[in-house]
C-alpha cells in the first residue's frame, strides 16, 4: 500500500520537528552539567561504576576499602579490621541494593571518556584536579541525560498512540523543560532511567491490553526486564499492574493466554539468572522491614507524590 504523498510529507515534517525538540532538550540538559559536584548518592553510584571497570561487575570494595552505602549492616566476623559490612551487597560481595543497568551505563560512559579506576596508595592527597573532577562529573551524569531523552521519546510515542498528536506534542514539549525532569536528568543515579522505563512499561502494557500483538509482548518484556535491572520496587509495582490486567487480556484476546505465558517466560529469563547468580534471594531476609514504621493511612497524606515546588522550579532537595 502506497502512502499518500501529503501524508508522507507530514510524517517527515513531524519527525524533523521531534528530532529538533529532542536536540534542544539534550542541549538544555547538558548546560551546567558539571556546575555542582556529586552529592552523596551520586558519588556512591560513580564508585559502584568504577568497581565495574575494575572487576566487570559492581562489588563491595573500592581501592581496597569496603563501601558503605547506608546504615543497614550486619556483623562481619571473618574480617580482621571491620566489625560490620553493608547489606547492600550479597555474600558474593556484589551489589544488590540498586539495579545494575544505571551502574553499567555510568561505567560505559567512564570507559568512553577514557576514565579508569584509581590505584590505591598511602598518600592522603586529592587524586584529581578541578578540571578532571568536572570531566568525571560530566561523564557520570551523561547517561541520565540520555535516559531523559528516551523518556521524552516514549512520552511522544505513547501519547500519540493513547490520545493523539495533541497529547504527544504536549508531553514532549512540557517534558523537555519541566524542572523536575531536568533535575533528575542531571544526576548520576537511577532516577532518570527509572522514569523512562516505568513510562515504557505503562505504554507497552496498554498496547498489550489493547492490541495484544506479538511485537507488544516483546516490547513489554524488554521494558519490564530493563526496569527490573533499574529499580526493583518500580518493577514489582509494574508487575502488580500486569497481574491486575492479565484477566482482561485473556478475556479480550483469543491468544491472550499464550502471549501472557510468553511474556512471563521472557521476563523470567531476563531476571532469574541475576537473582540466582548474585544470591539476591538470600539477602532479602536480612534486611529490616519498614512495615513497623508505617502509619497508614496517615502516611499517604504526609508524603504527597508531587510537590508544588516541582512545578515552579527545580527542587534543591535530595531523595
Amino acid at each position: 500500500m502506497t502512502m499518500d504523498p501529503s501524508a508522507r510529507t507530514r510524517r517527515i515534517v513531524e519527525a524533523s520537528l521531534v528530532a529538533l525538540v529532542l536536540v534542544a532538550a539534550f542541549a538544555i540538559r547538558m548546560l551546567y552539567l558539571d556546575e555542582r559536584p556529586f552529592w552523596v548518592d551520586e558519588a556512591e553510584s560513580s564508585i559502584n561504576a568504577l568497581t565495574i571497570l575494575e572487576n566487570g561487575y559492581p562489588t563491595d570494595t573500592y581501592l581496597g576499602i569496603p563501601i558503605y552505602e547506608n546504615t543497614l549492616i550486619q556483623p562481619w566476623p571473618g574480617n580482621a579490621e571491620y566489625e560490620f559490612r553493608d547489606l547492600s551487597y550479597s555474600d558474593k560481595h556484589v551489589a544488590i541494593y540498586h539495579g545494575w543497568l544505571p551502574l553499567y551505563a555510568i561505567a560505559g560512559s567512564f570507559a568512553l571518556h577514557g576514565i579508569a579506576p584509581d590505584e590505591a596508595n598511602r598518600a592522603g592527597s586529592v587524586k584529581h584536579d578541578l578540571s578532571e573532577r568536572k570531566r568525571r562529573t560530566r561523564a557520570a551524569r551523561l547517561p541520565a541525560v540520555l535516559f531523559g531523552l528516551l523518556f521524552l521519546a516514549v512520552v511522544f510515542a505513547g501519547g500519540r498512540r493513547l490520545y493523539g498528536p495533541d497529547a504527544a506534542w504536549a508531553g514532549l514539549v512540557v517534558g523537555s523543560i519541566y524542572p523536575y525532569h531536568l533535575a533528575i536528568s542531571h544526576q548520576a543515579r537511577y532516577y532518570s532511567a527509572e522514569v523512562a522505563l516505568t513510562t515504557a512499561c505503562a505504554v507497552s502494557l496498554w498496547l498489550f491490553v489493547k492490541d495484544c500483538k506479538w511485537k507488544h509482548v516483546y516490547i513489554a518484556a524488554v521494558a519490564f526486564t530493563l526496569l527490573f535491572h533499574t529499580h526493583l520496587l518500580s518493577f514489582f509495582a509494574a508487575g502488580l499492574v500486569w497481574l491486575l490486567v492479565a484477566p482482561l487480556i485473556v478475556r479480550q484476546h483469543g491468544g491472550g493466554v499464550r502471549k501472557l505465558v510468553a511474556f512471563t517466560v521472557l521476563v523470567a529469563a531476563g531476571t532469574l539468572p541475576w537473582i540466582i547468580a548474585t544470591e539476591f534471594y538470600r539477602q532479602q531476609g536480612r534486611i529490616p522491614r519498614a512495615w513497623p514504621l508505617l502509619n497508614l493511612p496517615a502516611d499517604f497524606w504526609r508524603y504527597p507524590p508531587v510537590h508544588a515546588s516541582s512545578a515552579i522550579g527545580a527542587s534543591s532537595s535530595r531523595c
